[in-house]
């Protein structure tokens, strides 16, 4: 990893911490906090990340396309 990279991962992490305490912030009506909350909110979208899929998984689906589609 270089520098950049660990750095840009480094604050990452802190705007992630800083977004959680506003959003706990929000939900217990801190004056302020839902307006910053709803600014932050778009730049971290919610929900589970989609797994990587394998190369060999890729692959199947493709074949899978191509066979319907013949």
């Amino acid at each position: 990893m270089t520098p950049e990279m660990a750095a840009g991962s480094k604050a990452y992490q802190a705007a992630l911490v800083f977004y959680s305490s506003v959003k706990v912030a929000a939900a217990q009506d801190v004056p302020g906090a839902k307006a910053v909350y709803d600014e932050l909110k778009t730049r971290f979208p919610s929900g589970k990340r989609k797994p990587i899929k394998s190369e060999s998984e890729t692959v199947t689906e493709t074949i899978k396309k191509e066979v319907k589609v013949s």
